[in-house]
Protein backbone atom coordinates (compact mmCIF):
# COMPACT_ATOMS: atom_id res chain seq x y z
CA UNK A 1 0.00 0.00 0.00
CA UNK A 2 1.58 3.43 -0.99
CA UNK A 3 -0.34 6.58 0.06
CA UNK A 4 0.57 10.15 -1.34
CA UNK A 5 2.46 12.81 0.19
CA UNK A 6 -0.20 14.94 0.64
CA UNK A 7 -1.32 12.46 2.92
CA UNK A 8 1.94 11.67 4.61
CA UNK A 9 2.21 15.65 5.37
CA UNK A 10 -1.43 15.68 6.97
CA UNK A 11 -0.56 12.92 8.95
CA UNK A 12 2.31 14.55 10.36
CA UNK A 13 0.67 17.94 10.93
CA UNK A 14 -1.96 16.14 12.99
CA UNK A 15 1.04 14.32 15.17
CA UNK A 16 2.77 14.46 18.40
CA UNK A 17 5.58 12.33 17.91
CA UNK A 18 6.75 9.82 15.28
CA UNK A 19 6.99 6.32 17.44
CA UNK A 20 8.93 3.70 15.33
CA UNK A 21 8.70 0.51 16.90
CA UNK A 22 10.83 -1.29 13.74
CA UNK A 23 13.12 -4.37 13.72
CA UNK A 24 14.32 -3.16 10.79
CA UNK A 25 13.89 -0.15 8.26
CA UNK A 26 15.76 0.09 5.06
CA UNK A 27 17.20 4.03 4.42
CA UNK A 28 15.21 5.34 6.99
CA UNK A 29 12.78 8.37 5.25
CA UNK A 30 10.46 8.19 8.23
CA UNK A 31 13.25 9.36 10.70
CA UNK A 32 14.19 12.08 7.90
CA UNK A 33 10.47 13.20 6.93
CA UNK A 34 9.92 13.51 10.52
CA UNK A 35 13.46 15.76 11.39
CA UNK A 36 12.34 18.00 8.34
CA UNK A 37 8.92 18.84 10.55
CA UNK A 38 10.69 19.09 14.10
CA UNK A 39 8.69 16.68 15.16
CA UNK A 40 10.66 13.88 18.19
CA UNK A 41 11.18 10.58 17.25
CA UNK A 42 11.05 7.37 19.70
CA UNK A 43 12.37 4.42 17.90
CA UNK A 44 14.03 0.95 18.77
CA UNK A 45 17.86 0.61 18.18
CA UNK A 46 17.54 0.00 14.25
CA UNK A 47 20.62 1.43 12.21
CA UNK A 48 18.66 4.34 10.43
CA UNK A 49 17.29 5.77 13.78
CA UNK A 50 21.12 5.60 15.34
CA UNK A 51 22.73 6.61 12.07
CA UNK A 52 20.80 9.57 10.91
CA UNK A 53 19.04 10.50 14.23
CA UNK A 54 22.08 10.28 16.39
CA UNK A 55 21.54 11.86 19.80
CA UNK A 56 18.33 13.34 18.67
CA UNK A 57 16.58 10.46 18.54
CA UNK A 58 14.91 8.60 22.08
CA UNK A 59 15.71 4.89 21.85
CA UNK A 60 13.93 2.41 23.12
CA UNK A 61 14.79 -1.29 23.31
CA UNK A 62 11.87 -3.37 22.17
CA UNK A 63 12.20 -5.79 24.89
CA UNK A 64 11.14 -2.97 27.41
CA UNK A 65 7.66 -3.32 28.72
CA UNK A 66 5.31 -1.44 26.81
CA UNK A 67 4.25 0.74 30.19
CA UNK A 68 7.45 1.94 30.69
CA UNK A 69 8.23 2.95 27.22
CA UNK A 70 5.16 4.52 27.31
CA UNK A 71 5.69 6.52 30.58
CA UNK A 72 8.72 7.69 29.16
CA UNK A 73 7.40 8.95 26.13
CA UNK A 74 4.30 10.76 28.02
CA UNK A 75 6.64 12.00 30.47
CA UNK A 76 8.96 13.77 27.88
CA UNK A 77 6.12 15.11 25.92
CA UNK A 78 4.55 16.39 29.20
CA UNK A 79 8.09 18.66 29.81
CA UNK A 80 8.35 19.48 26.23
CA UNK A 81 7.04 23.55 25.76
CA UNK A 82 6.56 22.87 22.04
CA UNK A 83 4.29 19.93 22.34
CA UNK A 84 2.30 22.11 25.58
CA UNK A 85 1.44 24.72 23.13
CA UNK A 86 0.85 22.17 20.13
CA UNK A 87 -2.18 20.72 22.84
CA UNK A 88 -3.30 24.36 23.83
CA UNK A 89 -3.56 25.31 20.72
CA UNK A 90 -5.35 22.34 19.39
CA UNK A 91 -7.58 22.34 22.29
CA UNK A 92 -8.07 25.90 22.67
CA UNK A 93 -8.17 27.19 19.26
CA UNK A 94 -10.61 24.86 17.23
CA UNK A 95 -13.44 26.87 15.11
CA UNK A 96 -16.02 24.80 17.72
CA UNK A 97 -14.00 26.04 20.69
CA UNK A 98 -13.76 29.74 19.57
CA UNK A 99 -17.44 29.85 18.46
CA UNK A 100 -18.36 28.48 22.36
CA UNK A 101 -15.75 30.91 24.02
CA UNK A 102 -16.12 33.53 22.13
CA UNK A 103 -19.33 34.18 20.09
CA UNK A 104 -22.15 32.21 21.85
CA UNK A 105 -22.34 34.33 25.04
CA UNK A 106 -22.57 37.02 22.50
CA UNK A 107 -25.28 35.67 20.62
CA UNK A 108 -27.20 34.52 23.82
CA UNK A 109 -26.62 37.51 25.59
CA UNK A 110 -28.26 39.52 22.75
CA UNK A 111 -31.49 37.50 22.84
Amino acid sequence: LTIGMDVVGDLFRVSDMLFMPSHREGFGMPVLEAALVGMPIVSTEIPAAVELGEDSVILVDDGEDPAYVAGRIIGWLERSPVYRLRRQVRQNYTWDAIFHRDVEPLLLGAG
